[in-house]
């Protein structure tokens, strides 16, 4: 090996072998400085090339991607932290380990089919309040005096607690059928008010990606359990348009969001039912002889027993039972003939509004329903998720 290219590799291995730049000349009659200017001079031609060859791989890893929209997120963090090994060409194992990482982990977010579900009793079921995840805002404790703390990470840890309590919930009433009403405020938006921005992790064209990959993988890993039978609707946080006086229904995100997800479950997945129509704002649903009504509920001011009287009237529906979200409260309400409106909790938990604005530290929780045929609901479960 020449004498440079020996004093080349002893500069790169320099940190790791406990070497000076004196130390290293004065095994080939060079004075340290004159050492350093020619790893300087060296670095500085190699670390473009080296660059652009990290550049293109991560290139080509990104076409192997494909639409894997949150793995390309991943990747692009990947990236943030590669450009910070660029310049040092002794660390080129790292780089070697994160390149390699990204492609082992290229199936990670992928959920194979898992095989059907046979319905052994089909006289009682399960039905799924679904609504204000919120996902994208960031609570810090000192938002609620130490009471919560609430992020996209905690919202995924939240969900998968509710799965396992409904797993749980399933056996013991030995149901195979899980209805999932989507109730809406799935995400947090991003400038519905003037300092939003501020509390939320990324802006919201990133938070409907980062949502609708996780509905996709919570609702394929709950039909490992159950046969799953999803309806979805709009809420407020959802609306392009953050202004309730400019709102146009036609225009709200949840759409595109739960239609994502349609087009990522395909045909492949045998034990989910996914119900999608654009711009849908009510779910009717009759399930074991018993009417049921969804919707987000920003828009039904005062009781919702009276709301639920008025639905009656317009849709012409014997409606038995209003489930709910908006209000961030497990509440039931009892009108006439066992007529129920039922309120779901939130994910996220209380935050600054809902403490200062509401003087409310609600616990994160979701509802989940227990109907049996001839008897309608037999248990109201609220699943503390905190």
């Amino acid at each position: 090996m020449p004498v440079k290219d020996e004093i080349i590799q002893q500069c790169l291995n320099k940190d790791k072998n406990n070497l000076t730049y004196n130390q290293i000349g004065s095994q080939y009659g060079f004075d340290g400085e004159a050492v350093r200017s020619m790893f300087r001079r060296w670095k500085k031609n190699n670390t473009k090339d080296m660059s652009t060859q990290i550049d293109n791989k991560l290139n080509n890893i990104e076409d192997l991607l494909g639409d894997d929209r949150l793995l390309l997120q991943k990747l692009r963090e990947e990236r943030k932290q590669l450009e910070k090994y660029k310049s040092d060409l002794g660390r080129t194992s790292v780089l070697a380990e994160y390149i390699k990482e990204a492609l082992d982990n290229l199936n990670i977010y992928k959920r194979e089919p898992y095989k059907d579900v046979i319905n052994t009793n089909q006289s009682r079921v399960g039905v799924i309040q679904l609504s204000d995840t919120h996902d994208g805002i960031v609570v810090k404790p000192s938002h609620t005096n130490g009471y919560n703390t609430y992020n996209p990470q905690i919202m995924i840890d939240r969900m998968y607690k509710f799965l396992e309590e409904i797993v749980k919930y399933g056996q013991m009433y030995n149901i195979n059928i899980i209805y999932v009403f989507g109730l809406a405020d799935y995400i947090e938006h991003d400038s519905m008010r003037s300092n939003q921005l501020a509390t939320v992790a990324y802006p919201i064209v990133e938070q409907m990606m980062h949502f609708e990959e996780f509905l996709y993988n919570w609702l394929v890993d709950l039909s490992r359990y159950f046969i799953v039978e999803f309806d979805g609707v709009g809420g407020n946080h959802d609306r392009n348009n953050g202004d309730k006086n400019k709102e146009i229904k036609e225009n709200n995100l949840s759409s595109l969001l739960l239609h994502m997800v349609r087009l990522r479950l395909g045909n492949n997945h045998n034990n989910i039912i996914y119900n999608y129509a654009f711009n849908k704002q009510v779910i009717i649903k009759n399930i074991l002889g018993y009417w049921f009504l969804g919707k987000h509920g920003h828009e039904d001011q005062g009781s919702k027993i009276e709301q639920l009287k008025n639905n009656i009237i317009m849709d012409g529906k014997d409606i038995n039972y209003f489930l709910y979200g908006h209000l961030h409260n497990f509440h039931v309400e009892t009108g006439s003939r066992g007529k129920k409106s039922i309120g779901n909790g939130s994910v996220m938990g209380s935050n600054d509004f809902t403490r200062n604005n509401l003087y409310c530290n609600t616990n994160a929780s979701q509802n989940l329903l227990i109907v049996e045929e001839g008897k309608g609901i037999i248990g109201y479960h609220e699943i503390d998720l905190q």
